[in-house]
């Protein structure tokens, strides 16, 4: 795999820095973030395939 886009790389940022984000809404937790959440950790799971693909490649050189 591999090979990030920069795309990619920035939609993976945005995504880890939404997570963090709701994670740290404490009392102002909504029903809607639990959706969104698993939203965020397909795409994450998807990306982090690509991350770690990535990181192979540049530890191997």
């Amino acid at each position: 795999m591999g090979n990030l886009t920069e795309e990619e790389i920035l939609e993976y940022l945005r995504l880890v820095d939404r997570r963090l984000e709701i994670h740290l809404m404490g009392v102002n937790w909504k029903q809607e973030y639990t959706e969104e959440l698993e939203r965020i950790e397909k795409r994450l799971a998807v990306l982090r395939e690509k991350v770690d693909a990535e990181h192979e490649i540049r530890a191997a050189k």
